[in-house]
C-alpha cells in the first residue's frame, strides 16, 4: 500500500499506483490505505476501468450494496457502447430493488435504460413492475413522456408509446393525454390494433363524434367484409341518432352499400334518410333496388307501389 502511495503522490504513475494496490488488497483486502488510494484514483478518466475493475468485485463480495452501486454508476462513465450501458443499469436497478428494497431508485435506473432501449419490451415490462411497487406511475410516465418528446422509430410507438397510453388512461386517468399519445401512434401506425382499441374505449365513455370518427377509420382499414358492414352501419346509427347528422349518415350507409349492395338494412336506412331529406331522387332508386332484392312478390309489389307513389307527388 505505501508503494501505492508513492507512485500515486510523488511520481504521479497511475498505472503503476493501481498495481501497486492491487497487490496490496490481494494480501488484504481490508486495506483501508490502498481503497482509499483507488477512491482518489477514480477521479482521473483513463484510470478510472481499472480502478473499477479491481474495487467492484472486492465490495460486490462484502455485500456492500451501496458502495458497488455507486461504482457501478462510474462504470457508466467508461462506457460508450449502449448495450453495454444497458447492461450495468439493468444490474444496478437489480441490486437497488432487491438488495437495498429501494423500488423508486430502481425504478429511476430502468427509465434510464429505456431511453437508451426505447422498445425493448423487457425494460417496459420492468419499469412498470417498478412503478406499481413504488406506486410512482407518475414518474414513469413523465420519464416516458421525455423519451418520446423527440423523433422516434415505428417499433419505440408501437411498444413504448402505446404502453404510456394506457399508463396516462389506466394509472393516471389523463383521458386527453392517452388520447393525444394513441392519437400520435394512429398517425404514424394507421393500423395499430391497440391504439385503436384504447381509443374506442375512451370514445365509447361518452364521445360519440370521436367514436364515429374513429369507427370510420377502422373501417376503411380492414379487409373483412363482415366487419366492414358492421363498423359502418355503427357509424351511420351514431350520425343519424347521436349526432344528428343526417349527410354523414347517409355517407356511412352509401358505404355500407358500395361494399355490399344487397344490404338490407342499408337500404332501409337510406330510404328513411332519402325521404326525410326530400331526396326524391335516391329515394326511388333506392326503393327500386329494394324491390330487385326482394323476394317476397307481395312485399315487392308493396315496395314498387310506395316508389310510384313517390314519384307521383313530386
Amino acid at each position: 500500500a505505501r508503494l501505492g502511495e508513492i507512485q500515486r503522490e510523488y511520481r504521479q504513475d497511475g498505472p503503476a499506483a493501481i498495481s501497486a494496490y492491487r497487490d496490496a488488497l490481494e494480501r488484504d483486502p481490508r486495506n483501508s490505505v490502498s481503497r482509499l488510494g483507488l477512491d482518489a484514483l477514480l477521479e482521473q478518466d483513463a484510470l478510472r476501468g481499472g480502478v473499477l475493475d479491481i474495487l467492484e468485485p472486492l465490495y460486490e463480495g462484502e455485500g456492500d450494496n451501496s458502495k458497488l452501486v455507486s461504482l457501478l454508476q462510474q462504470r457508466l462513465t467508461t462506457l460508450t457502447d449502449p448495450l453495454d450501458r444497458v447492461a450495468i443499469l439493468n444490474r444496478i436497478a437489480t441490486i437497488q430493488e432487491d438488495e437495498l428494497g429501494a423500488a423508486e431508485a430502481a425504478l429511476e435506473t430502468v427509465c434510464a435504460a429505456l431511453a437508451i432501449e426505447t422498445s425493448d419490451i423487457q425494460l417496459i415490462e420492468r419499469s412498470e413492475a417498478l412503478a406499481r411497487s413504488a406506486d410512482r406511475f407518475g414518474m414513469l410516465v413523465d420519464a416516458t413522456t421525455e423519451i418520446l418528446s423527440g423523433n422516434v422509430d415505428s417499433d419505440t410507438l408501437e411498444h413504448l408509446a402505446v404502453r404510456l397510453g394506457i399508463w396516462q388512461l389506466d394509472q393516471m386517468n389523463d383521458v386527453d393525454g392517452a388520447e393525444k399519445t394513441f392519437r400520435r401512434v394512429l398517425a404514424e401506425l394507421p393500423e395499430c390494433v391497440p391504439a385503436f382499441d384504447a381509443l374506442e374505449r375512451i370514445y365509447r365513455a361518452g364521445d360519440d363524434a370521436g367514436l364515429a370518427t374513429l369507427l370510420w377509420q377502422r373501417a376503411e382499414l380492414t379487409y373483412d367484409l363482415q366487419q366492414k358492414k358492421e363498423l359502418l352501419s355503427e357509424v351511420g346509427g351514431l350520425r343519424r341518432n347521436s349526432l344528428d347528422d343526417a349527410p354523414g349518415a347517409i355517407v356511412a350507409w352509401k358505404a355500407v352499400i358500395d361494399a355490399d349492395d344487397a344490404d338490407a338494412r342499408a337500404l332501409q336506412e337510406l330510404a328513411e334518410l332519402y325521404r326525410a331529406d326530400s331526396q326524391w331522387v335516391s329515394l326511388i332508386e333506392t326503393l327500386e333496388r329494394k324491390a330487385e332484392l326482394t323476394e317476397s312478390p307481395e312485399e315487392r309489389a308493396q315496395i314498387k307501389h310506395e316508389a310510384a307513389d313517390v314519384l307521383r307527388s313530386q
